[in-house]
């Protein structure tokens, strides 16, 4: 019997029928709130109530029988309920912490409406029901929650009748993370790639308009953009394509944002707030990772590389010496921003600061003997060795004293893991080659604190068994490397370590990716004590 390829609705009107994913409805039955015959039996069928607008009322929770295993039926619940609280946790831990596409009180307005994209609904439900304690997610995993949405919201932006338009620009940015995160580089590489073809032919901002919401909107998606083709770019090693040389004002001040409503600015606008003042930061993290690639090239010019570091640490310190006395790293101010409920956003900028300069500084941590034997080459080697670990120590602090405090946790992101390993790598170095007991003793303890985090992160973001897996694959490498002057040299394996962390890695020295480990306490972190002093006896 011939398997059906398009639905009886489709066939009956001689259309061509587009039909989605395995069990979902074609475009054409559900653009026009039809049951198709193509849907799984008993499935859901994905209803508007209007005609092409591709939104919904109130977003139908997916079903999953992985969510509840003899408890009662999706069904039983408050739709409402969830997807709201599901909304308002992304704006919460997410939103304006790893990105900044919306602008929050229209939205949660839209979506209480039930006038929101429901591809946007299901995105941010994919990335914040792993945060959520609602009794619905009672029987499923952390980490296991944001499946079913997702693919709800690919289904929905896929249907979706806007091909190029700010809704669909900010679905492709959510999207884009929320495959990320999932471990789907592959999906969200073409979300990424659709985002920034939109935001070229929209020719963001657009300036014309009366409404600021809107026009500070699109200020916030063409900055995104241009923040996410650069990163993207130096990792998967192709040309940026946001590179135009166009005046284009910087982010609102974050307060004045989530302040601003009508038609007209309240006062001259403000902008000098954190997204504005990390945008420099994402272009010296762009060109320092450009540098460490040409370090395992056949044929590096050591005076060039001196040069252009020379030249990066002169930006990253310019920086930090330019930053206003408000945005500063103090207690008050930290304290400030708290309250004003950016305290996780005034941590990230001085995080990220310290991990730009970690990576730019990372290659003076190799004892080369032969870097030795050019005087003019190691002048400062030492300086340089010296800022990287006071730079990762700072980090870690920072990271630590951030989910120390009520509410401010670390999991927003699982990029947070890779900053931890890097910087826990910076502190193995320590433990191996230091010598002055106090510092020993306070890189343990980072070191341990690190780990801490690391497990606490792993039960939100599942993709973060990379980042474990590197720092256990470093760690393996200080343990079977004859010669440990030699561990922190910048060779192509380094370099995939330090630059790309979305991927797995393998041995260093063997063949073979690294098996999945389980690591249930903090044994690996006695095993770094242990390696210490092997390395020191021996």
């Amino acid at each position: 019997m011939r398997v059906a390829k398009s639905c009886s609705f489709c066939r009956s009107r001689k259309k061509r029928c587009a039909p989605g994913a395995t069990g979902y409805p074609c475009k054409e039955c559900t653009s026009r709130d039809v049951k198709c015959s193509l849907a799984a039996e008993g499935g859901q069928v994905l209803r508007t109530p209007h005609k092409t607008t591709g939104r919904a009322h109130h977003p139908l929770l997916p079903r999953s029988e992985s969510f509840v295993e003899g408890s009662s039926p999706l069904g039983d619940f408050t739709i409402q309920d969830v997807c709201e609280q599901l909304v308002d946790l992304y704006f919460e831990v997410v939103h304006e912490k790893q990105h900044i596409i919306f602008h929050q009180p229209t939205f949660v307005a839209e979506q209480r409406l039930g006038t929101a994209p429901e591809y946007l609904v299901w995105g941010m439900a994919a990335v914040a029901a792993r945060f959520s304690d609602h009794s619905i997610f009672s029987h499923a995993p952390r980490g296991e929650r944001g499946h079913v949405w997702l693919q709800k919201a690919i289904h929905s932006f896929n249907c979706r009748d806007d091909p190029i338009s700010i809704s669909a620009l900010q679905g492709a940015l959510l999207l884009e993370f929320a495959c990320a995160v999932e471990g789907n580089t592959a999906q969200g590489t073409l979300f990424s790639a659709q985002a920034i073809r939109m935001a070229m032919v929209m020719r963001l901002p657009q300036l014309s308009g009366t409404d600021v919401v809107q026009h500070e909107v699109e200020i916030r998606l063409y900055w995104q953009v241009w923040m996410m083709d650069a990163w993207q770019s130096a990792r998967g090693q192709y040309h940026r394509q946001i590179r135009d040389a166009r005046v284009v004002p910087h982010p609102l001040e974050e307060k004045a944002f989530n302040n601003l409503r009508g038609s007209s600015y309240s006062g001259t606008p403000y902008r000098n707030g954190l997204w504005s003042a990390m945008l420099p930061l994402s272009e010296i993290h762009y060109q320092v990772m450009l540098l460490n690639d040409t370090l395992c090239a056949s044929e590096t010019d050591l005076h060039e590389v001196a040069y252009r570091v020379k030249e990066l640490s002169y930006e990253l310190e310019s920086w930090h010496l330019a930053l206003p006395l408000h945005l500063q790293y103090t207690p008050e101010n930290t304290i400030r921003h708290i309250e004003d409920n950016l305290g996780r956003q005034f941590s990230i900028l001085h995080i990220l600061y310290h991990f730009q300069s970690q990576l730019l500084y990372f290659q003076y941590l190799q004892k080369d003997s032969s870097s030795c034997q050019n005087p003019s080459l190691a002048t400062n080697d030492s300086f340089y060795a010296d800022r990287c670990k006071s730079h990762a120590i700072a980090m870690s602090q920072i990271m630590w004293s951030l989910d120390s405090t009520p509410g401010m946790d670390c999991f927003w992101s699982p990029a947070n893991g890779h900053l931890l390993v890097v910087a826990s790598s910076i502190h193995l170095h320590s433990l191996l080659f230091d010598t002055d007991e106090d510092c020993i003793t306070e890189t343990r303890k980072l070191l341990e604190q690190n780990f801490v985090l690391l497990l606490q992160l792993e039960k939100y973001w599942p993709i973060l068994k990379h980042s474990m897996m590197r720092l256990r694959a470093f760690h393996k490498t200080c343990l079977c490397n004859a010669n440990p002057e030699t561990v922190f040299a910048m060779d192509r394996w380094m370099i995939q370590f330090l630059n790309r962390y979305e991927t797995a890695i393998c041995d260093r020295y063997g063949e073979g990716e690294q098996d999945d480990i389980d690591w249930p306490s903090l044994d690996y972190v006695s095993g770094i004590e242990k390696l210490w002093t092997r390395m020191n006896n021996g």
